[in-house]
Order: C-alpha cells, then structure tokens, then sequence
C-alpha cells in the first residue's frame, strides 16, 4: 500500500507547482507534489477526458485539459489541519483504481469513490460536535481499534458496530455484544442511559474506558477522533467496507473539519466486564410498570471489581 503522508514528508515543502510520479501500477499515471499556492497536490494524468468531479470545502478539484490527450485530475487540501484525512482519502483513490483494466475504469472508480468521501468532506461545521459526544465516540471507535479487530478482523468488527444505527448494543456480533462507557480518570460511577444497553438473556461486556483531557500538543497516534478514524481507514482495504465505516460515521454527524475531532485525550484503560445473570442491572423483566417508557440508571465501578476481566 501507497504511504501518502511518507512521500509527502520526504519532498521539500518549498518546491511549489511541481509534481514527482507515484511509483505504482495503474492504467493511469499518479503524481504527488504542491500547487503554486502550498498546497498538498494529487494528481491522476489520463489520456481521455475525465468524469467531472466537484470540489468540497476541503478538497479543491482541478481538472485540466493540457493539451491533446493530456488530461489531469487534482485533489488540493485546502485545510492543513485535515492532512491525516486527506492522506487516507488519496491512498483510497489510489488504492480503488489498481485492478481497473483501462483509464476510463479508472476514472469512472475516482470518481465514484471521491463521491463516498464527499458526504463527510462537504458536511458544513455549524454545529459544532460536543465534548460529551466527543468522549462517547473517542471510546467506541478506540474499542473498535484496539479490540474488535484485532479479535475479529476489521470488515466483520466495522459491520458490528451498532452505535451510529441506533441498535441496543454498541457492538454486536454473531451470538456476542459489548457496550461501550468512557469516563474520566475520577469519576466512580457509569451511567446506563437506557435499560436495554445491558439487558440481554445472553452474557455479554461492558467496556469502561476511562481518558484524560489533554492539551493539543499531546499526541500518542490515537490520542483524537481524527487520529482513530485515520487508523482504522488504514487497516480497510475492502471498499464496500469502508463505505460502510464512512457512512457509519456521517450518520453520527463527524465531520474531519470539525474542531472537536481534534481535541485530545489520553487513554488510560480499557476494562472488560462480563454482563450475566449475577451482574447488577435492571432489565425490562424486573419493572413492574407499562407505563415507564424511559429510566436510566448508575452503577458505582468499584462494586463491579468481582466481574471484571484479567487483561
């Protein structure tokens, strides 16, 4: 696979409006490099007239007829602050295209790749994500990362995230479920918004992942929303996958221009707790009223310790 962030990390920043060849193989040419104005440059040369592609807030596309049968299609990052999303997006591009059998193959997949990404590179930052929605998703995408793919494999872990689908669980998968609570370094107690988050005739886990707030200069490569997101990109090279993992993440209103996805936390431990019938919870059996249609309730993680799980 391509290592995007690597060339562009290896070429001088201060050669503007020049390009070097991608050594990759492709029915098409691809060349890496900045415009004249600074810019981060992809470019795909072609000898046929490309399907046009609109930019984003993001991206700026250009797309230039040279001359006779010189054709090229560019991808500008318009927001340094957004490079580890653009490195993945480009090497999805470049990635797409390997096994097409000619240059219209190849253009037409660019630009229906380019389309998926477009749901998440368009979305206007007008409200702005919060800290609390932040935390709670900051924790289910580093158990996705850290836990269900490695003990799984990233295409069946990515599908058995309920989360942004509103199904009960967090994550589901074949005759097992775990559900996901990130805390503070102090705090003493999760809360269980709903009684269906833990109510199950079968066992499962809950996950409780505590994280401190830190400062933007902190970086460990999965201290971030950004950072996580990127990190699973680049473990999915199954396409209709990843199209699932972005829409996923569209559906929870993430957008990569958004400041919040930047803030940063360290991550100080994930524990696993088995969820049985021993295990302190209200299931919907144990309320006695019809007419109750919402209760959340807390349970203090100390006095859980016995069902906790040796890492």
């Amino acid at each position: 696979m391509i290592n995007i962030r690597k060339l562009f990390a290896e070429m001088p920043s201060n050669i503007l409006d020049n390009q070097r060849r991608v050594d990759v193989e492709a029915k098409i040419k691809i060349y890496y490099g900045y415009s004249k104005e600074g810019l981060l440059r992809i470019s795909f040369l072609s000898s046929c007239r490309p399907f046009i592609i609109d930019s984003t807030k993001l991206i700026r596309v250009l797309q230039v007829n040279e001359s006779e049968n010189v054709f090229w299609t560019c991808f500008d990052l318009l927001d340094i602050s957004a490079e580890s999303v653009y490195y993945s997006l480009i090497e999805d591009l470049i990635f797409s295209i390997r096994d097409c059998i000619d240059e219209i193959g190849c253009l037409k997949k660019i630009k229906n790749r380019f389309a998926i990404w477009k749901k998440l590179l368009g979305r206007k930052n007008t409200n702005e994500m919060p800290e609390e929605k932040v935390k709670g998703l900051l924790g289910e995408l580093y158990f996705l990362y850290k836990y269900m793919i490695p003990q799984f494999g990233v295409n069946d872990a990515i599908v058995a995230w309920g989360g942004p689908d509103d199904n009960s669980k967090d994550f589901t998968i074949n005759d097992k479920w775990y559900e996901i609570k990130t805390v503070s370094l102090n705090v003493n107690e999760v809360k269980i918004s709903s009684v269906v988050q833990l109510d199950s005739d079968v066992d499962g886990k809950l996950a409780i992942i505590r994280i401190e707030n830190m400062s933007g200069a902190y970086s460990d490569g999965l201290s971030c929303l950004e950072e996580i997101v990127s990190s699973i990109l680049d473990k999915t090279n199954d396409f209709s996958i990843k199209e699932i993992f972005l829409s996923k993440l569209e559906k929870l209103k993430y957008s990569p221009i958004d400041n919040a996805v930047k803030m940063k936390f360290k991550i100080h431990s994930m524990d696993l707790y088995l969820v049985n019938r021993d295990f302190p919870r209200i299931c919907s059996a144990n309320i006695p009223f019809s007419e109750i249609c919402r209760l959340t309730y807390s349970i203090y993680i100390k006095a859980i310790e016995r069902f906790k799980e040796a890492n």
